[in-house]
């Protein structure tokens, strides 16, 4: 039977009376109009001369499929009436409590909010052409933390979910490529060489829509471009390494051994396909009369809510109830937040995503005064205050533009051997390095006497100190820079 690939809205392969069949979902029922949008067509009577398009998908199947996809039909067999778009949102928050009961009988999270996130990540991954970013997921914990358990829930009810161990990423480039799987990869932490490289390419490039990866075909030579923009779950053990740009990108939920909540023995099975059938004839509605959703009007008013303040220039955050008192979400807790704030107010989940988002912030920006750049910082300060001691005529900024890079480069590997942090003398950080780093961080830099680097006057020095100390800096360098500041000329 040929098929109609222009007005092809929606295809996906079902099983009915123990026969598997394409459904394919055009948006026109046999007059024209709205109405039998569903044609099942049995898998032998598609051929490769008409229906290649379909075969390709079909001999790539490796997702869970749902048995059912009725578009005009919720869960109660009631019709849906796609013109009024509150009823449209009601079915998103009635699915989202179906999966939040499912959660709560068969999972034990460290943190309450944890749900919200998974509730959310499952609806992106069928809505994340509406949003310019999809937040990814990093799941960590011992053994028996729960964590396959929770992977298998999210491979069942996201889209054409896709759970591997040490994954062929050529084939995973294509997958997500071609049929926008959501790759859920557990054991990360066992990759290497090669293949963790493609992981992290996945990881760091697919989280913003329209950036694609190039890779050369070895085959023909030629070069090949895939878009693998989608959200996507990586599981790690307990103590595993992830670098600081993949931990900003994702939620990640540290996972622990249950030992007070009584759980199902075993998942229900009947309930994930229920589910999944919802979100799949979800789906297949928005693909068919995406206007009604309305999203991008919803996307577009969730963003003023996140940046634009009120009368009294109170932000959404504002009204979140948080320890952290830094409250307004800005870089990449905002990209996220434009995604997940938007979804959570169809799943009723706002007060949840936003709060841990705010504590993500902040955890965030407490990470960066573990890293290199925040070590040099510190050793820059440091030395300062040394030239502050040693010359009392020196007057600020003078005395930072008396350090060479030198000093700053032996002081910061001394405190790394002092700490444990680097184990041999091959670890040690070079002067160069420090001089690169400092300029990444806005610093000018020089040749000065005998041929050392040293930091150069800029008319932004002052800013860019004060940037670095809120970003970078401990109290005690702000007790330094707050003092050789009073020594000004």
């Amino acid at each position: 039977m040929k098929i109609d690939y222009h007005s092809l809205r929606v295809c996906e392969i079902v099983e009915i009376g123990g026969r598997r069949q394409a459904a394919i979902i055009d948006g026109k029922g046999n007059d024209g109009q709205i109405g039998d949008v569903v044609r099942y067509i049995p898998l032998s009577d598609l051929n490769e001369k008409d229906d290649q398009a379909v075969l390709d998908m079909i001999n790539a199947v490796c997702w869970q499929l749902p048995s059912r996809i009725d578009p005009f039909r919720d869960e109660n067999e009631q019709k849906i009436e796609y013109e009024f778009t509150d009823q449209l949102y009601a079915r998103f928050t009635k699915i989202a409590q179906r999966i939040y009961r499912l959660l709560g009988q068969s999972m034990y999270f460290k943190d309450d909010r944890y749900e919200a996130v998974c509730i959310n990540f499952i609806f992106n991954s069928y809505f994340k052409d509406t949003f310019h970013y999809s937040p990814r997921i990093i799941l960590s914990g011992t053994t028996v933390s729960g964590k396959t358990r929770l992977q298998n829930i999210l491979a069942a009810l996201c889209y054409r979910g896709f759970a591997t161990i040490k994954p062929t990423f050529a084939s995973m480039f294509r997958l997500i490529d071609r049929y926008s799987v959501t790759p859920i990869i557990d054991e990360a932490q066992r990759l290497k060489g090669e293949r963790r490289d493609d992981l992290e390419d996945i990881f760091l490039s697919g989280d913003q829509k329209n950036r694609p990866i190039v890779r050369t075909n070895m085959n023909t030579l030629k070069t090949e471009s895939f878009n693998i923009y989608g959200p996507m779950v990586i599981s790690k053990k307990a103590g595993g390494y992830t670098p600081e740009d993949m931990e900003n990108r994702a939620f990640t939920l540290k996972m622990i051994e249950n030992r007070s909540k009584k759980l199902v023995a075993n998942l229900d099975y009947e309930e994930l396909t229920a589910i999944r059938n919802d979100l799949y004839s979800l789906y297949a509605l928005y693909r068919i009369r995406p206007e009604a959703f309305k999203l991008a009007d919803l996307f577009a008013e969730s963003v003023r809510h996140l940046t634009d303040g009120d009368e009294d220039g109170r932000r959404i955050c504002d009204f979140v109830r948080t320890d952290n008192m830094r409250t307004n979400l800005t870089g990449r807790s905002l990209d996220i937040a434009t995604t997940y704030y938007t979804l959570s107010r169809l799943t009723t989940t706002e007060e949840d995503i936003l709060s841990l988002l705010t504590d993500e912030q902040a955890y965030s920006s407490e990470r960066l005064k573990d890293t290199n750049e925040a070590g040099i910082f510190h050793s820059l300060m440091i030395c300062c205050q040394e030239h502050a001691k040693n010359n009392s005529l020196l007057r600020y900024p003078d005395m930072i533009l008396r350090v060479p890079t030198r000093d700053i480069t032996e002081l910061f590997n001394r405190d790394q051997e002092e700490s444990g942090n680097q184990r041999n003398s091959m670890e040690r950080i070079t002067g160069h390095r420090v001089t690169r780093t400092l300029k990444d961080m806005g610093f000018e830099t020089g040749k000065g006497n005998h041929g050392l680097s040293y930091i150069k006057w800029a008319k932004d020095l002052d800013n860019v100190l004060d940037i670095n100390l809120d970003k970078f800096g401990s109290e005690e360098d702000r007790d330094i820079l707050e003092k050789i500041r009073r020594r000004k000329v």
